[in-house]
């Protein structure tokens, strides 16, 4: 008889997902259609703009109507599966005999791995803006700056170590993460930028995801059980995104 043999098998410890992340600033649409992704047609974007009458001279407008940014009225967000294993034998009945591990490792980890695939559709997607001066903070302020020419209150999105470099900038409100401008922030975990130094900033952010599916599967061969747990989702942003990374 080994160790493992006569060692108890116990519950996990439990797993406390961590605060402020990405699902603390997207309200998710429940949708079994995720799978196929979204579209919709942005607002946000037609920016309004001023004219002025032609006959009183003031100065600035020129009487003509304003510019919009009509190419980016129409967004999509592409569709994503988020999947978790768990494989037992037969011959171990204390852990055959717990169902549901998948799906508990999937909704104890889900939040990093939407936050990687996310952060890697920011660094294709997203614009850079250009900065008077190098550093954490300016680029802050300009981020702030360029959402709200936007019109939009906005998302700053980092990652988790800016936070802790630059306690003095943020601030707690309720369950959320805010700027001292009380511009909501995501402190990602998951994170695929080259620079953890990157700030990325979004007007707003869209996300549908459909309920968790499990299914099991069956090698008999070698008598093993195989669970399986996966959740689509769809997020994106609205108008367009931004990014800067810190000199």
């Amino acid at each position: 008889m080994t160790l493992q043999d006569v060692r108890r098998v116990v519950d996990a410890p439990a797993r406390v997902p961590y605060r402020f992340g990405l699902f603390s600033v997207i309200s998710f649409v429940p949708d079994e259609r995720a799978a196929g992704g979204v579209a919709w047609d942005s607002l946000g974007c037609l920016v309004p703009g001023t004219i002025t009458d032609d006959c009183i001279v003031v100065g600035g407008g020129d009487g003509t109507m304003p510019a919009t940014n009509i190419e980016c009225a129409d967004k999509t967000a592409n569709p994503f599966t988020v999947v978790s294993f768990d494989e037992s034998s037969l011959g171990r009945p204390p852990r055959s005999a717990s169902p549901g591990r998948a799906q508990a490792r999937l909704i104890a980890g889900e939040q990093t791995a939407v936050e990687t695939e996310l952060s890697g559709y920011l660094v294709t997607g997203a614009t850079d803006i250009t900065v008077a001066a190098s550093g954490l903070a300016t680029q802050l302020g300009e981020m702030e700056h360029a959402l709200a020419e936007q019109g939009s209150e906005g998302v700053i999105v980092v990652r988790r170590s800016v936070i802790a470099a630059m306690p003095d900038y943020f601030m707690q409100t309720g369950s959320m993460l805010r700027t001292k401008l009380g511009t909501p922030v995501a402190a990602l975990g998951g994170w695929t930028p080259a620079s953890p130094l990157t700030i990325f900033g979004v007007p707003s952010f869209i996300g549908h995801r459909s309920a968790v599916s499990v299914g099991t599967g069956w090698n008999r061969a070698i008598n093993d059980v195989s669970e399986y747990a996966e959740r689509d989702y769809a997020i994106g942003w609205d108008c367009t995104a931004l990014t800067a990374t810190a000199a």
